[in-house]
């Protein structure tokens, strides 16, 4: 490719990421896990993570202190936000560093501006995701820049590599940095390793703190939930076909879903591509640079899903397991923009470079609306809560007639509504158990309840003055799917300069409540 000196590609990349992401930033919704976090007391949060062996990496720390601010959720969003745009700029400036022109850098960073995937950064809960990402490439730069390897420096980048590795799938991407490393400096491998041995120490260090003070005790991985399958090898190369099929399919449906919006920005794209970023596609391409590119962007691609197959935790657009996208990104952007500037004739490249961006900033609109509703919802069955009096009975069996889903698509949760009831009185005297547990007798149910407070689970949570199971009540609730986006922005408004009482009087119709006993 011939090589374009273009800043201004970081600029709009940075004000595209800006328009896109900056929705969230008006988001007080406490989603899915977080509700372990949420009004908890120090030793609440310990607990949280000293059975998975993170109580020396402080992240309960993070938590505290976060939610100690009057509206958490408002920081965490903006945290996420600030991290988020640290990691587009790093990533541009790691580029800049290879060999890559400034027209293949750019347009990366223009497509993972408004990358749609990891989705799941609107919750607390994968806060230290971003974060431990950031500190990978903050790292990962500031061992290219310098080049004097001075002690403060080595303890600098390695408290923050170490740290990094938390979400293990990073230490994946550990091997890029080294041969990039290797490459970039034209070392021979004797002098490579003279000058950069403490790299090599790194991921040793990290899986011995791994196995001693960071080792998992908790039920959930004695029960091999995280257990990596080797059958996961052998059928890697079909899953991996069947995410891209099931990716292209959600962007189709995101499309389709939100066609006049994609309409309004793929002209909007156009324009910018012809007229503002016209001058860049001139010159011919150098394929076999191209080609290059896009083996790094496929090896990223499954280096960033291959950690997520080997566990069996598939990385789609569902779910709590948009979690497992955090590191898609890179390898999507590196192919597509390789791939937007193939073609020789510059009305093609505008109209996939145009596609492109409409596709995902729609896709991340649609996600911003699906985290809208799901806020929506929780705050009309807080409402409910904190102007209906339950009655004297404190066991209630959770049911939904299937339609109330949360912020990612997911049936909402006996826990959730137990996290509910909880923010809308203040009280942690009542329990909320799902319909699974409907068939049990009064003991059978104390023993469930009681293995759950023993071992410190999740859905144990929000219940510090529950004592025991009495008479049961039925809580049923179901839900009107046809919430518009047009009324988003006026329960925002409400929420914002009204009140939650408000929210629900005049939204009451979107959900129904009963709550009946049934002996």
């Amino acid at each position: 490719m011939k090589s374009v000196k273009n800043p201004s590609l970081l600029n709009w990349s940075i004000l595209f990421y800006c328009i896109f992401n900056s929705l969230m930033l008006f988001n007080n919704g406490i989603f899915i896990d977080d509700w372990k976090y949420y009004d908890q007391t120090t030793a609440d949060l310990i607990n949280c993570f000293n059975p998975e062996g993170w109580y020396y990496t402080g992240i309960w720390a993070i938590h505290a202190f976060l939610f100690s601010f009057p509206y958490p959720m408002l920081v965490y969003h903006l945290c996420t936000f600030l991290l988020g745009l640290g990691i587009l700029v790093l990533f541009y400036k790691i580029l800049s560093q290879t060999k890559f022109d400034k027209l293949t850098s750019g347009l990366t960073a223009l497509v993972f501006s408004v990358s749609p995937y990891y989705f799941m950064k609107n919750s607390a809960s994968t806060l230290p995701y971003t974060l431990c990402l950031f500190l990978f490439l903050t790292s990962y730069h500031l061992i290219l820049k310098t080049q004097k390897q001075t002690i403060m420096h080595v303890l600098f980048v390695s408290i923050f590599l170490l740290y990094s590795f938390i979400t293990n799938s990073i230490i994946l991407l550990y091997p890029i940095l080294l041969l990039h490393l290797y490459f970039h400096n034209h070392l021979r491998v004797t002098d490579f390793l003279k000058r950069y041995f403490w790299l090599i120490l790194i991921p040793v260090v990290f899986i011995a703190l791994r196995y001693t003070l960071l080792k998992p005790i908790s039920t959930g991985t004695s029960q091999h939930y995280n257990r990596i399958d080797p059958n996961s090898l052998i059928h890697l190369p079909g899953n991996v076909l069947g995410i891209l099929k099931d990716h292209i399919l959600y962007f189709l449906e995101q499309l389709i879903n939100y066609k006049y919006l994609a309409v309004l920005l793929f002209g909007i794209y156009v324009y910018l591509t012809g007229f503002r970023f016209a001058h860049l596609f001139s010159g011919r391409v150098k394929i076999k640079g191209s080609v290059l590119v896009i083996i790094l962007g496929s090896v990223l691609f499954v280096t960033g899903i291959t950690p997520y197959l080997l566990v069996q935790k598939y990385p789609v657009f569902k779910g709590w397991e948009t979690r497992h996208q955090l590191l898609i990104p890179f390898g999507v952007s590196l192919i597509l923009s390789c791939i937007i500037t193939l073609s020789a004739i510059r009305f093609y490249r505008i109209v996939f470079l145009s596609t492109i961006l409409t596709t995902f900033s729609v896709s991340l609109l649609a996600q911003t609306s699906d985290y809208y509703k799901g806020w929506f919802k929780y705050e009309l069955i807080s409402g409910y809560f904190a102007n209906h009096d339950p009655g004297p009975v404190k066991t209630l069996v959770f049911e939904d007639d299937q339609n109330c889903q949360n912020a990612t698509d997911r049936v909402m949760s006996y826990f959730e509504i137990n996290g509910l009831y909880k923010m809308a009185t203040g009280k942690q005297d009542r329990y909320f158990v799902g319909k699974n547990q409907k068939k049990l007798n009064k003991e059978e149910l104390q023993k469930w309840i009681d293995i759950r407070i023993q071992e410190k689970l999740m859905s144990a949570y929000n219940m510090r003055d529950y004592k025991q199971v009495d008479e049961r009540a039925y809580f049923y609730m179901k839900c009107n799917r046809s919430i518009k986006n047009h009324e988003l922005p006026r329960f925002v408004y409400l929420y914002y300069f009204g009140n939650t009482g408000d929210v629900y009087r005049r939204y009451s119709d979107h959900m129904s409540f009963e709550i009946r006993i049934e002996k």
